[in-house]
């Protein structure tokens, strides 16, 4: 069976649609998670399967030597690596307010993972897209107005304005559900930060440790620990840890 782009675009969009639309209804943290992931890789998908199945990529292949692509992609991962390690220690931080260095697992993941959805979906880089095609969308409505006034085909002018306002309302729902999808990104990794770096199981003998459920270790003989029913709603808290348990 041979594959072809339109068949593959199509299909990829529409699992997107699906599971977006399944996290948006249901708001499970794992289904978040993977349509927060799906939307981050799907336009590195899409520029793969352009690359690798239509027209312009096959022509494309021909003109770039193997060298070619190895620098390319060597320099993209380069890139990649240093703005997500960046981007990952930001969000930590941001949600932790501690060293991010502390969450060695949850650091990878995010970096690995979930950068993408940061370098592609910012919010103002979003919103400014989105007011660019509104502008299109109005700048470009009255030409075909003039064209019916040039006494150009009505078909023609009504099949390429539903193109043109179907490629219009695809690119904003698309933009749109980007947007409200990457907004989940810090409950994804808080959530995961409590299941693969916070500790359940620790030396600490003070009065707090009776209310706290996990805690991660810190320097100078202090930890984050976690309280699920703060009564102050301040669920991370710094505290002292005082090593006087015996095992």
């Amino acid at each position: 069976m041979v594959l072809s782009f339109k068949k593959t675009f199509i299909s990829t969009l529409v699992g997107w649609i699906a599971l977006v639309a399944v996290s948006l209804i249901y708001r499970n943290i794992v289904i978040v998670g993977l349509a927060i992931l799906y939307t981050g890789l799907l336009p590195f998908m899409l520029g793969v399967f352009w690359v690798s199945l239509s027209k312009t990529g096959a022509i494309l292949r021909e003109h770039f030597k193997a060298w070619h692509w190895v620098v390319i992609t060597s320099w993209l991962v380069f890139s990649y690596s240093l703005y997500a390690r960046k981007w990952t220690a930001t969000t930590l931080n941001g949600i932790f307010h501690v060293d991010p260095e502390k969450f060695t697992i949850t650091y990878d993941f995010l970096a690995f993972v979930y950068a993408p959805v940061s370098i592609l979906y910012q919010p103002s880089f979003v919103s400014g897209l989105l007011n660019i095609f509104v502008a299109l969308a109005v700048g470009l409505a009255p030409l075909f107005v003039f064209a019916l006034l040039a006494e150009v085909k009505a078909k023609l002018i009504f099949k390429w304005s539903a193109l043109f306002m179907g490629f219009i309302c695809l690119v904003s729902f698309f933009l749109t559900m980007a947007g409200n999808i990457s907004e989940g990104v810090n409950e994804v990794a808080l959530n995961f930060a409590l299941w693969a770096d916070f500790n359940e199981f620790h030396t600490c003998s003070d009065d707090w440790t009776s209310s706290a459920k996990s805690v991660i270790f810190l320097d100078a003989e202090k930890v984050l620990a976690y309280f699920p029913s703060s009564e102050d709603g301040k669920n991370f808290q710094v505290k002292s840890c005082n090593s006087l348990k015996a095992f």
